[in-house]
């Protein structure tokens, strides 16, 4: 792959992540932050946005160098009307620059806690919807591997999975930095679990979609069957890389779970199987890149 293709893979599961860490970060604050509302939850409410607004500008300035020159984001907005691209381009502008901008807001706590609320459901509208224009772009007639529901079923699954894994890093390294104990002022036993067992069910369907996906393109046509062969012969071993470490890290995250009901869990555990999850996504989106093949001419 080119570079500009590789910055397609970050760039893309960079947005997802920060639109899934986004709506995470909202479920969890309500629910169980505010219950608790303190100066320190604040802080580390604080702290995880600012890092989500990070992640979306990374992802902002990887995608430029697939634009080649920032001026030609500008042009592509020209045709907001009938391009996909530009609608992405549009939306991802609008999600990084409202989280940036609630970020900001509530860290100062300008404006009422009702102002802001409506803020952030606007910026993660705008992210939601950034996802969906994101797959379209994808879902071209002629490209069998990609012209298929599973191309914005994986898109937001790894939104939400890397969301989750994001929003629990955070909130494991910046209470550690802050000096914190979870368990005190956010039940953290009670948040981790919950969310690790939706993220092991995610992992699960993540990968029984991928898997029945590639499996179809061995019937289709003839661009369907030169996908399935690049993914199951010439790069077979990435695509057994991606199932162990899915397969891994859902097996590391339920012996977290083990761990936590018997007060012993461990940190390291856990980042080890986040970093896990982010190679086994980046895997499968640079696979999912690969199985490039069109009908016709």
């Amino acid at each position: 792959m080119k570079s500009s293709e590789w910055s397609l893979v970050i760039f893309t599961i960079f947005v997802q992540m920060a639109v899934g860490s986004f709506l995470i970060l909202g479920i969890g604050y309500n629910f169980f932050f505010l219950k608790n509302e303190n100066g320190i939850t604040h802080q580390l409410t604080s702290k995880i946005l600012f890092s989500i607004s990070s992640i979306i500008i990374i992802a902002l300035f990887i995608s430029f160098m697939h634009l080649g020159n920032p001026k030609n984001a500008i042009y592509a907005l020209r045709n907001i009307s009938s391009s996909w691209l530009s609608r992405e381009i549009l939306f991802v502008g609008l999600f990084a620059g409202l989280v940036s901008f609630f970020a900001f807001c509530h860290d100062k706590e300008i404006f009422t806690s009702q102002v802001r609320n409506v803020l952030a459901l606007i910026a993660l509208s705008a992210g939601l919807v950034s996802i969906f224009t994101m797959s379209k772009i994808y879902m071209i007639p002629t490209v069998p591997a990609w012209n298929n529901s599973p191309t914005p079923i994986q898109f937001y699954l790894t939104a939400f999975i890397l969301g989750i894994a994001t929003f629990l890093a955070g909130l494991i390294l910046f209470s550690g930095k802050l000096k914190i104990d979870l368990n005190e002022v956010l039940q953290f036993e009670k948040i981790t679990k919950i969310l690790l067992i939706i993220t092991i069910i995610l992992l699960t369907l993540q990968l029984v979609v991928w898997l029945l996906h590639i499996s179809s393109l061995s019937g289709g046509g003839l661009a369907g069957r030169m996908s399935y062969s690049l993914v199951m012969k010439e790069y077979a071993p990435l695509f057994y890389a991606r199932i162990f470490l899915a397969v891994s890290s859902i097996i590391l995250i339920v012996y977290f779970i083990l761990g936590i009901r018997e007060n012993l869990f461990d940190t390291k555990l856990y980042l080890l199987s986040f970093i896990l999850v982010i190679i086994s996504e980046i895997i499968g989106r640079y696979l999912f890149y690969l199985m490039f093949a069109r009908t016709g001419v």
